[in-house]
């Protein structure tokens, strides 16, 4: 039995060199290939060369199809009604995460979908409220469903503070967006590094990418697509009480080497001193580390390097 060795590319960034039989049919070992890299195993899968981008069916073999030493495989899942079926449970546990308050949780298993499912419709905004954080302070619920008002925050969008609804016998409630300053939401990807702390004051996250590029908030986007997306408490006039600061690289596009992380205490806006802060580093949607400390006007302190 003739065998080849090629690349296989699975969702999330799974990327596994495989030797496999050219001249057996895909269908006997395909699924074998999927467990070992950690993929769901009720669903069907297919390799898609990403030469010919022409998916194999199940009695196919890699020989026959020309696949040769180095090749790259592309494996997804087959759209079917197990596919459907996995991605609306998915949904359905991400919608139930953000009724829990349970945010990363949530976005986590919206990116679970999204590998599996890309184009699965998001009808309620999960991915929005999930990356915003909307947290409810329910004096009556007078009947209000959590679809209708999920739904009706999407519509209304980020840019929404504070929602009050009178429902019959005047029943209240009320929905607080926490955006982390400047009505703005913070974004995940490859990678996502967040400054949070609970002062009125200045503090900045700075990032240094694999090509030396520093981006903080006087340079909010770097050429390989890192992005400050989320810049808090500047000037001191508009500072909150609960800030964060966010860079983040989108899905698929961070390069590959080391990252810097730094941050300084820019301004102490109400005569605060000292700062305890938190910084968050996240890898392909999974914190890989969390650091915590103190800051004192002025100072500027390294705080990691790590590797993608």
């Amino acid at each position: 039995m003739a065998k080849v060795q090629v690349k296989v590319l699975g969702p999330g960034k799974r990327r596994q060199l495989w030797r496999l039989p050219d001249d057996s049919p895909v269908g006997q070992y395909i699924a074998t290939v999927a467990s070992r890299m950690g993929l769901p195993t009720r669903l069907n899968w297919t390799f898609v060369p990403r030469e010919t981008g022409k998916a194999l069916g199940s009695d196919e073999t890699l020989g026959g199809a020309g696949v040769s030493d180095g090749a790259a495989l592309d494996l997804r899942p087959v759209r079917n009604k197990l596919l459907k079926l996995l991605a609306e449970e998915l949904y359905g546990e991400a919608q139930a995460y953000v009724q829990d308050e349970l945010w990363q949780r949530a976005l986590d298993k919206l990116q679970e979908l999204h590998e599996y499912a890309p184009s699965f419709p998001d009808p309620q905004g999960l991915q929005q409220l999930a990356a915003a954080g909307v947290t409810p302070s329910l004096i009556s619920a007078g009947g209000i469903s959590w679809g209708l008002v999920l739904g009706g925050l999407a519509v209304a969008g980020a840019a929404a503070v504070t929602v009050a609804a009178v429902a019959g016998g005047g029943a209240l409630l009320v929905w607080q967006l926490v955006s982390g300053g400047g009505g703005s939401r913070p974004h995940t990807g490859d990678v996502q590094i967040t400054l949070d702390w609970s002062e009125e004051v200045d503090l900045d996250l700075h990032v240094y990418d694999p090509y030396g590029d520093h981006i903080y908030h006087g340079y909010r986007q770097s050429p390989s697509g890192g992005e400050l997306d989320v810049d808090a408490n500047h000037p001191c006039s508009e500072a909150i009480s609960s800030p964060l600061e966010n860079v983040y690289w989108p899905w698929g596009g961070a390069p590959d080497g080391e990252y810097e992380i730094r941050v300084r205490y820019f301004s102490d806006c109400t005569g605060t001193g000292p700062v305890s802060y938190r910084v968050t580093v996240r890898v392909d949607g999974e914190v890989l580390d969390v650091f915590t400390g103190t800051i004192s006007p002025h100072e500027e302190v390294f705080i990691t390097r790590f590797e993608y």
